[in-house]
């Protein structure tokens, strides 16, 4: 004879909310209401009171006013991804998609893809974030070796993507649950990488990662050291983009993320930019294109489909026994920035030549250093003042 289940015990906490205990024995609430259809729903929506409150009065309000309520209970993660998805990319460019395609892929349908929106619970996020933080995670993930975990960046855009599927699955999905992101508490969101110190190559060590790489990974990072450019915004560049006579390159392509022989749209608008190089990487670029097996116009300068310049630059910092943390492709950029900054570059100038699509951006991103270029300026004046230069500086009477 098979063993009965245990019967599932509800009680009743307010009109239209139940409260039931899962099998740890934390409190699980639920809502019961009438849809438009005229029919009685059941709708999980976790384990917070006042977010149960909260939807309820959301779902009578949406009817009060005409709006279809008619809960999905059996929707799962992933059919709402790839129908908020669709909808998503209607309306944004190629290149923003595909990053949260890649997002999808990797970090959400694996943990929640199957899974019925109404059985993925804060705990189960915060789960993830903690995941994605170490090192044995993002290892299985990328199928190579690493030395940490996932930057707090990326996992602030798991985040983000999985809060929109739960908000377009509430607006336009017929889902009645409580979004799981929203009730994360502030230490279990990842930080702000902003926050942390840049890393900033000098001189001396950017010659001795050159010193440490060869072939054409070494004139990828001499490119980008000297351009600040962008990693797939350097891998876009076509010999026909270069104007070594003039001593310029045009920015008009990035490289795909997912296909790295595809071209595709810059970040931005202000991504498309046309910018001076200097004498030391004009001459790297002729040597380059001489010693090249395809230099045609629509060829790409750096074709780095067997190539691994993350990789190749973080070893290289570990042969010219650099101090930690060891810097990426995308330190050389920032280098870049705060050499315009500390030569008295002003912020338009350093703006365009970055490709940002607006000043505010710059501003947001280096006011440190803008900072501490007007502040260098500032103690430079009055030191002029005090002291003068040597024809007019004050004499000064020593007393005994």
């Amino acid at each position: 004879m098979a063993k009965s289940s245990k019967p599932v015990v509800r009680e009743k906490v307010k009109p239209g909310i139940f409260r039931r205990y899962d099998k740890d024995g934390n409190p699980v609430y639920e809502l019961q209401f009438y849809g438009s259809d005229g029919k009685q729903h059941r709708q999980t929506v976790g384990n917070n009171l006042k977010a149960a409150e909260a939807k309820l009065g959301e779902i009578k309000g949406d009817k009060f006013k005409g709006k279809r309520v008619a809960p999905n209970p059996r929707l799962t993660f992933g059919i709402a991804a790839e129908r908020w998805l669709a909808s998503y990319a209607s309306t944004r460019r190629k290149s923003s998609v595909e990053v949260y395609e890649m997002t999808l892929r990797l970090h959400l349908l694996p943990a929640f893809g199957r899974r019925r929106l109404d059985q993925i619970a804060v705990d189960d996020i915060a789960q993830l974030v903690e995941q994605m933080q170490t090192v044995e995670y993002r290892q299985r993930v990328s199928a190579r070796k690493c030395e940490t975990g996932y930057a707090q960046e990326s996992i602030r855009r798991a985040l983000i993507t999985a809060n929109m599927i739960f908000n377009y699955s509430s607006r336009r999905l017929g889902w009645a649950g409580t979004n799981p992101v929203s009730e994360l508490l502030r230490e279990e969101r990842p930080g702000k990488d902003a926050d942390k110190e840049k890393r900033i190559v000098t001189r001396d060590e950017l010659s001795m990662i050159l010193g440490h790489l060869t072939g054409d990974v070494r004139t990828l990072i001499l490119f980008v050291a000297h351009t600040g450019a962008r990693i797939g915004e350097a891998l876009g560049i076509r010999f026909k983009d270069l104007d070594l006579e003039a001593g310029s390159v045009s920015f008009v392509f990035q490289i795909d993320r997912l296909d790295q022989g595809k071209l595709t749209e810059l970040k931005t608008k202000g991504s498309r930019r046309t910018i001076e190089i200097t004498a030391e990487l004009v001459a790297a670029l002729r040597a380059h294109k001489l010693a090249a097996r395809h230099s045609r116009d629509n060829d790409l300068v750096f074709n780095m489909r067997s190539e691994r310049p993350y990789e190749q630059v973080i070893l290289a910092s570990k042969r010219a026994s650099l101090a930690q943390p060891y810097p990426t492709p995308h330190s050389f950029r920032h280098s870049h920035a705060s050499a315009l900054i500390a030569g008295g570059a002003d912020l338009v100038e350093v703006s365009k030549r970055l490709g940002h699509s607006n000043p505010a951006i710059t501003a947001g991103a280096y006011s440190h250093e803008f900072e501490a270029a007007q502040r260098s300026d500032a103690r430079r004046a009055r030191l002029e003042s005090i002291y003068g230069t040597a024809e007019t500086a004050p004499k000064l009477r020593i007393v005994e």
